[in-house]
């Protein structure tokens, strides 16, 4: 992961506008959160993922900054009341996230991410119908590794949620 970082670092992405080198470089740093539980890399991911979800109002940059807010409500340095606002905006960017995959439904434009999307999003707002409804048809729509990876995420989010 190191290696990865000193990769995409050559691209600049502390002044990119680029989201998917944004994109990258929270994925590198989620992962290396993920590897050691060091939150500093957390608020590395969260950085990125924000700035990619507000420059391109995608689902893939929006879903990730929201689950890194959730994943940093495990931080026990935090207060009660920087939890509460962290599963807030989270909850929030989620509905966004939600808004912008429903109009591209609605558009045709469909992904089979956009299912997993949809049901993660739904899980955390509490929503279980809509939840199973999306992940049914992410997993009909999907090989092993895809879902392994959808199961992931539920599997870190759950206990939080």
């Amino acid at each position: 992961m190191q290696e990865a970082l000193e990769i995409i670092n050559f691209l600049e992405p502390k002044n990119s506008l680029d989201f998917e080198t944004l994109g990258i470089t929270g994925a590198i740093y989620k992962r290396l959160y993920s590897l050691n539980n060091n939150f500093d890399y957390l608020d590395e991911a969260i950085y990125y993922y924000r700035r990619g979800f507000i420059i391109k109002n995608d689902y893939y940059n929006g879903e990730n900054y929201a689950n890194c807010l959730m994943f940093k409500t495990l931080n026990n340095k935090l207060t009660g009341e920087e939890i509460q606002y962290l599963k807030y905006e989270s909850k929030k960017v989620y509905q966004e996230v939600i808004n912008i995959i429903n109009l591209r439904l609605s558009k045709k434009e469909i992904d089979k991410w956009m299912y997993a999307t949809l049901s993660v999003g739904y899980l955390t707002l509490k929503c279980n119908a809509e939840h199973e409804k999306y992940k049914k048809l992410f997993f009909n729509n999907s090989v092993e590794w895809e879902k392994n990876s959808y199961l992931e995420t539920i599997e870190k989010l759950k206990p939080i949620i």
